[in-house]
């Protein structure tokens, strides 16, 4: 089973990058680019562009990440677009399940203490 990686950071040559790399994608789990929502170059791919051609290339969006919370209410205030693109049928994606029960459980309590805190604050 493949199990490379392959990061590119090159400020709008997504898609040049995509193209010369078809055989190593064939070998690739995990694909991480930095991607711009107003492209960096005229004429350079914007997220649409990638994020298509990804999928055209046996790949689908699995993670972001990237995002800065601030802690005065937890907004979400800045996000660095780098996203995270496995095969269509990687055994990351096997289970469609959000949660276990626990964990579910867990994350209710936890923002609900946040919510508590940030009216306590508020007020």
């Amino acid at each position: 089973m493949p199990r490379n990686l392959l990061k590119a950071d090159v400020q709008g040559a997504e898609l040049q990058v995509l193209s010369c790399a078809t055989r190593t994608l064939q070998e690739t789990e995990i694909v991480i680019l930095e991607v711009s929502l107003l492209a960096a170059m005229i004429g350079g791919p914007e997220l649409f562009d990638v994020i298509c051609r990804m999928k055209d290339l046996g790949f689908v969006a699995y993670d972001l990440f990237g995002l800065h919370y601030r802690p005065l209410d937890y907004a979400l205030c800045q996000l660095d677009i780098i996203f995270i693109f496995v095969p269509r049928h990687s055994a990351l994606r096997k289970s469609r399940a959000y949660a276990t029960p626990e964990q579910r459980q867990l994350w209710i309590r936890e923002r609900s203490e946040d919510f508590s805190r940030i009216r306590r604050e508020l007020s």
